[in-house]
């Protein structure tokens, strides 16, 4: 193998590292902000709708504009519940598995490259 061959080599399995590194950020990012979305999204909704099954439950009369206000939480949770699902489901998750899949085609690439280089 000549001395340009082998700085190619060199400069592009170096290059393919910096790229699995960065890959490897990106995914841990989306993965932990997936997992903390989740469960402040969650938790949000299940205190809401804990609060409006209370004032459902007591039946809230002591405040005359209590009442109204049920509708206005039991809709926040609705919609955050809703916005959760379709946040997670379609656009966090699938943004997961194509990280997860580039690093695998990238490891696979890598491995197969230095196994054809090491029989040179």
């Amino acid at each position: 193998m000549t001395k340009n061959k082998k700085k190619t080599n060199n400069f592009l399995v170096e290059y393919v590292d910096n790229l699995e590194k960065t890959l490897k950020i990106k995914y841990a990012f989306w993965n932990f902000w997936f997992g903390i979305f989740n469960v402040a999204i969650l938790t949000v909704a299940m205190i809401l709708s804990i609060f409006s099954s209370i004032q459902l439950f007591y039946d809230f009369k002591w405040a005359k504009d209590f009442q109204n206000y049920l509708l206005i939480t039991s809709g926040i949770t609705a919609i955050t519940s809703f916005l959760t699902s379709i946040m997670s489901f379609f656009t966090l998750k699938k943004r997961i598995i194509q990280y997860k899949a580039r690093l695998e085609k990238i490891r696979i690439e890598k491995f197969l490259f230095k196994e054809k280089n090491r029989y040179l």
